[in-house]
């Protein structure tokens, strides 16, 4: 999957001849940076540059590239080396649609050999104006295909900088561990007139915590929720101010971090990645789910249990107790524990009916709800379900795994 607009040859070499410009007239940086992944806090380092290389469709003469791909290699004065993109932004002068790799064209951050690599600068080699010049165009150069091409966003619309890191999430869905679907936004029509109450509210209680850019995105969330129709939980606003869940899905806006280990808890039935809208894109909806070779999924294969509806929906309670809130499921392993059930609770409600599900719809109601009971007994799908009965049994209710709901559940 190809992404976004491509420019002209000529639009990337301005950006490279003042990038080598810069770096011929200053090879150190002096670079503060933030080490929140190590926690090590605000950091101070000096840096050297040592060799700058052209690669990529650019350096083998492509008349129209997506991007101006660099690899440099820089070694530390003082200090930690700081993170790529931190580097980049020093050098690169924030230039748009440039990616530059650490290292040399052998051995680099991107994970790639490049042997189509073109010096362009190097303390030996400064007549960077006439390396530039040597690289002809080609009009038949075509650009390589990477696997990461079949990913629906663009490497720089996500955290992490590793490209082993994208391969595997490519590699993951090809083996049918993992699924997706992309929704462009442009084929989203918002119309808040017609959200329903719970959207409505959903939206008024979120928008003033969030910044601009997730403001912009979020109508169109909401109305991909609005047109899938039986939204019955609208979930939760994260203090991080840009992951939200509803509907049992996970939505991270902005440049978000693939993190497909959440799809192992039952508490998340899909990952929902938005980034923030630019104007290159792809802008819309990455939506990942379980695959059929997923772990999760191949465990509970074949089982099941009974399951009450209502008018064609799933039957959740809300359960509150003080201020905390909470909904829960019944699922049952007979169904004639299930017709006593509806029988005591409902009568003679016409509406009412009992359906044996798979365990993976099971996976999906439980996505939506704090509490599941089976047969009586009651187990935690989230943190506030373990929580919520401690006062009255003095004890949390005991968190639900995969593995314990595979015990629970029937053969079907």
């Amino acid at each position: 999957m190809a992404h976004g607009t491509r420019y002209s040859r000529d639009f990337f070499t301005g950006a490279l001849q003042r990038i080598a410009e810069k770096i011929d007239r200053q090879q150190e940086y002096r670079i503060e940076w933030h080490d929140d992944l190590l926690f090590r806090g605000k950091q101070v380092s000096r840096i050297l540059a040592k060799g700058l290389w052209a690669v990529g469709s650019w350096a083998r003469g492509a008349l129209e590239c997506g991007d101006l791909d660099l690899v440099l290699d820089v070694t530390s004065l003082e200090g930690h080396l700081p993170f790529e993109r931190s580097i980049r932004g020093a050098v690169s002068g924030g230039a748009r649609y440039v990616r530059i790799y650490i290292g040399t064209p052998e051995k680099n951050s991107s994970g790639a050999t490049f042997d189509e690599a073109v010096l362009i600068w190097s303390p030996t080699a400064r007549d960077w104006k006439s390396n530039i010049q040597r690289i002809k165009p080609n009009p038949t150069v075509t650009r390589f295909t990477r696997k990461t091409d079949e990913l629906p966003l663009r490497p720089e619309q996500l955290q992490g900088d590793e490209i082993g890191e994208r391969e595997k999430i490519v590699d993951l869905r090809n083996e049918g561990y993992l699924s997706w679907d992309w929704v462009a936004l442009d084929s989203i029509a918002v119309q808040p007139e017609k959200w329903s109450e719970p959207g409505r509210s959903f939206h008024d209680r979120v928008i003033q915590f969030i910044g601009k850019k997730t403001q912009r995105v979020l109508p169109f969330i909401i109305q991909y929720f609005e047109n899938s129709g039986h939204t019955g939980c609208w979930g939760n606003y994260s203090w991080e101010k840009s992951t939200f869940k509803i509907d049992g899905s996970e939505i991270i806006i902005g440049r978000p971090h693939v993190s497909i280990s959440k799809l192992e808890l039952l508490e998340c039935s899909a990952l929902i990645l938005v980034p923030h809208l630019t104007s290159r894109g792809p802008n819309g909806l990455w939506i990942i789910r379980r695959g059929d070779k997923h772990p999760v999924t191949e465990s509970l294969l074949n089982l099941g249990a009974y399951v009450l509806y209502s008018d064609g929906e799933v039957r959740t309670w809300t359960e509150i107790s003080n201020w905390r809130k909470i909904r829960s499921i019944s699922l049952f392993r007979s169904e004639a524990f299930a017709q006593e059930v509806e029988r005591f609770s409902d009568g003679d409600d016409s509406n009412s009916e009992i359906r044996i599900c798979t365990a993976l719809d099971i996976l999906n109601m439980l996505s939506k709800v704090d509490i599941m009971e089976i047969d009586g007994e009651r187990f935690a799908i989230t943190i506030e379900g373990s929580s919520f009965d401690k006062s009255e049994l003095e004890y949390e209710t005991p968190r639900l795994t995969v593995d314990s709901l595979k015990e629970l559940l029937i053969d079907i």
